[in-house]
């Protein structure tokens, strides 16, 4: 059986080795030049050098809010020399990087290659066209089966809040986020309480004057800088700050809106969605 796997991420790799070892033949379709998906660092924002929309939204100096003992392969261990559970970004790709070279996976990965469409094939198996992101180089290949390992959390999901297209400063979501300098000196109003919102906070606080969290998560599991201010839901913006739901008025410079990532899936093919985060083919 010939199998193609879309995106060399954590997934795209796992499936690329499973593929190869039950026997199969396996290609591996990646649109930018490395694997690893979204534990790749960038400083770019929106499209890179070659146009290819940036998936990953990892940040400088993440460190997982997962223990790593429960998201790794079965057959495949952390260095017994890595003790701790909680780890940076860079050790997560270290770690791909020992996966991929253990089981030699790298030799099945055309990179710089975007699947631009798949569709059934009427003699069965399914029909994949590819695109060079360099030379725009098109191909149309058949396979038996085409395992989707591209992701479905890169579009940003943002909240419509009255007046929003008042407000005077730039205003952007966590997807970008990159690191803490654009916000020094600066009032901040960050915007959604869950992890991202919470982990920013701190990342921000330090370089900036002052942090304004709106959430309305009730349960806060970091202990708060001095320079940050908790407030409820935004009612409405003004061109120079919000009204918030108990009335009360601040003023900022900028916003960060942590609210989370669209449901999407692959835009090559086409699904029915069934309702909040429930597709079919």
């Amino acid at each position: 059986m010939k199998v193609a796997v879309v995106g060399a991420g954590p997934a795209g790799l796992v499936a690329a080795k499973y593929s190869v070892q039950h026997g199969h033949e396996c290609d591996v379709f990646e649109q930018t030049g490395a694997f690893g998906g979204v534990w790749i660092y960038t400083d770019d924002v929106g499209v890179d050098k070659e146009g290819v929309l940036i998936h990953t939204s990892m940040y400088k100096d993440l460190t997982t809010n997962f223990p790593k003992e429960l998201m790794s392969y079965p057959d495949c261990a952390y260095p017994d020399d890595q003790t701790k559970s909680y780890i940076s970004q860079q050790e997560v790709l270290g770690y791909l990087k020992k996966y991929v070279d253990e089981f030699n996976i790298k030799r099945l990965i055309q990179f710089y290659t975007r699947v631009v469409d798949i569709s059934p094939d009427v003699n069965e198996g399914w029909i994949i066209k590819t695109e060079d992101v360099k030379s725009n180089l098109k191909k149309e290949l058949v396979y038996d089966a085409v395992l989707i390992c591209n992701g479905r959390f890169y579009e940003p999901t943002l909240p419509k809040i009255n007046g929003q297209d008042l407000f005077k400063g730039p205003q952007t979501h966590s997807k970008d986020f990159r690191t803490p300098e654009p916000f020094k000196d600066q009032t901040v109003l960050i915007v959604g309480g869950s992890y991202s919102g919470q982990e920013l906070c701190l990342k921000i606080a330090p370089v900036a004057k002052r942090v304004i969290l709106s959430h309305r998560a009730p349960i806060m599991y970091i202990k708060f800088p001095d320079n940050l201010t908790e407030k409820t839901e935004v009612a409405e913006f003004t061109a120079n700050g919000a009204r918030f739901l108990d009335d009360t008025i601040e003023n900022f410079d900028c916003i960060l809106y942590c609210t989370g990532m669209d449901y999407v899936l692959s835009r090559s093919i086409h699904y029915h969605v069934l309702g909040f985060h429930y597709v079919c083919p």
